[in-house]
C-alpha cells in the first residue's frame, strides 16, 4: 500500500461509515411515511425489517470470504456502490416492493461495510488497529445522530421520503467519484496482495475457522449484541409503559444513551493506547450488567444518568471485539470478522424475541434482567479465554 494512498482510503472508509449509518437509520424514521403513502398494514410493513436483516445476513455469510479472496477494498467499493444505487433508486420507486428491495440492499451494505471497513482498517494500521476501528465506530455514531437532524431539516421543505433517500444517494455518488479520482491520480496505489498461493490461502481460512479463539470472539459478539439490539428494541416500549405520561423524558433518555455510546467510542479511540482491551471488556461488561440491573429501580434524573453511564461503558465493546479478532487473525481478517458479525446478528435477533417473550410472560423486570445477564456472561469468557490477543 502506497503511503500517499493510505490517507485517501482512510478518509473514504470514515465517510462510508458515516453514510451507511445515516442510510440505515433513515429506514426506520421514514417507514411511517412509506406506510402512509402505500396504505399498507403494520404486519406487511414488518417485511421491511425482515428484508433489511436478511440482506445483512447474506452479506455476512459471503462478503468476508470474498474480501479475503479478492481484496477488501474491491468488495467495499462494490458494496458501497450497491448502497448508492439503492438510495438513488428511491427517486423512481412507485411500489412498496421496490422499497423492500432497497431496504434489503441498504441492510446488506450496513452489515458488510461495518465488518469489512473494520477489517480493512486493521490491515492498514496493524499497530493502531484499535484506534482506527473505534474511529470508524465514532463516524457511525455521528451518522446515526445526524440522520434525525437531517430529516428535521428536510421536513421544512416537505420534499418527501424519496427525495430524502435520493439526496443521500447523490452525496454517496459524489463521495465515491471523488475517492476514485484521487485514488487513480495518486502515484502507483498498489494492490492488496497475499503472500500465500490460492490453495494455501483457502487452507488457512478453513484451518482458522476451527480455532477456538475465533469462536470465543464470536460468543462475545453474540452476547453483546444480544444486549444492545434488545435494549434498543425494547427499552422505548418499557419506558412508555412505566412512564406513560412522560413522553419527552423517555425520548431524552434514549438520546442520552446514544450520546453515551458516541462518547464511549470517542474515549476508546483517543485512549486506545492506554486502555487495555481485555480490561475494558471485563470492567465494561461487569459494570454495564450492574447498571442495567440497577436501572430498573431508578427514575427521573437518576435513570438518565444510569443510561448515560451504560452507553459510556459499553458503547465500544463490539468495536474492541472486532479489533481483537482482526489482530488475532490478520491473514483472514475479513472472514474472521464476518464470523463474529454474523454471530452478533444471531444474538441480537434471538434476544429481541426472547426479551419480548419473557416480558409478556413474567414482566419487564425479568426481561431486562436478561440484558444484564448477557453482559455479565462476557466477563468470565474474557477472563479465562483471552490471554494474548495478538497471538493465535
Amino acid at each position: 500500500m502506497n503511503y500517499k494512498t493510505k490517507p485517501i482510503i482512510t478518509v473514504f472508509c470514515m465517510a462510508a461509515m458515516f453514510l451507511f449509518a445515516v442510510s440505515c437509520t433513515l429506514i426506520g424514521n421514514l417507514l411511517p411515511n412509506v406506510i402512509g403513502e402505500f396504505q399498507i398494514t403494520l404486519s406487511r410493513a414488518g417485511v421491511v425489517t425482515v428484508a433489511q436483516n436478511f440482506g445483512g445476513i447474506l452479506a455476512l455469510i459471503f462478503c468476508g470470504f470474498l474480501s479475503d479472496r479478492f481484496g477488501k477494498l474491491r468488495v467495499i467499493l462494490v458494496i458501497f456502490s450497491m448502497m448508492m444505487l439503492a438510495l438513488c433508486g428511491c427517486f423512481i420507486i412507485h411500489r412498496f416492493t421496490g422499497f423492500i428491495i432497497a431496504a434489503m440492499v441498504i441492510g446488506l451494505a450496513a452489515s458488510s461495510l461495518n465488518m469489512l471497513i473494520s477489517a480493512y482498517l486493521s490491515d492498514l494500521y496493524p499497530e493502531k488497529s484499535h484506534f482506527y476501528i473505534n474511529m470508524g465506530g465514532v463516524f457511525f455514531g455521528i451518522g446515526s445522530v445526524t440522520a434525525p437532524i437531517y430529516l428535521l431539516a428536510a421536513a421544512r421543505f416537505k420534499i418527501g421520503w424519496r427525495i430524502d433517500f435520493g439526496i443521500l444517494g447523490v452525496i454517496s455518488l459524489i463521495v465515491l467519484a471523488f475517492f476514485l479520482i484521487l485514488l487513480f491520480r495518486a502515484p502507483h496505489p498498489g494492490h492488496e496482495k497475499s503472500g500465500l498461493s490460492e490453495s494455501l490461502r483457502l487452507q488457512s481460512i478453513f484451518q482458522n475457522l476451527k480455532h477456538p479463539k475465533l469462536w470465543l470472539f464470536a460468543s462475545i459478539g453474540f452476547l453483546y449484541m444480544a444486549h444492545s439490539s434488545s435494549f434498543m428494541g425494547w427499552i422505548p416500549t418499557y419506558l412508555s409503559q412505566r412512564f406513560p405520561d412522560q413522553t419527552t423524558m423517555n425520548n431524552n433518555i434514549m438520546a442520552v444513551y446514544w450520546a453515551g455510546i458516541l462518547g464511549s467510542r470517542l474515549m476508546m479511540t483517543f485512549l486506545s493506547g492506554k486502555i487495555k482491551p481485555k480490561q475494558y471488556l471485563i470492567f465494561g461488561n461487569a459494570l454495564g450488567g450492574i447498571v442495567m440491573l440497577g436501572s430498573t429501580f431508578l427514575q427521573g434524573t437518576m435513570l438518565l444518568l444510569a443510561f448515560l453511564l451504560l452507553g459510556l461503558i459499553t458503547g465500544a465493546i463490539f468495536q474492541v471485539c472486532l479489533a481483537l479478532t482482526c489482530q488475532s487473525f490478520p491473514h483472514i481478517s475479513g472472514t474472521a470478522s464476518s464470523v463474529v458479525a454474523l454471530s452478533a446478528s444471531a444474538g441480537g435477533t434471538f434476544c429481541c424475541w426472547l426479551v419480548g417473550f419473557v416480558a409478556e410472560q413474567l414482566g419487564f423486570f425479568a426481561a431486562l434482567s436478561i440484558q444484564a445477564v448477557v453482559l455479565l456472561l462476557i466477563v468470565p469468557i474474557t477472563i479465562f479465554g483471552i490471554r494474548n490477543p495478538t497471538n493465535t
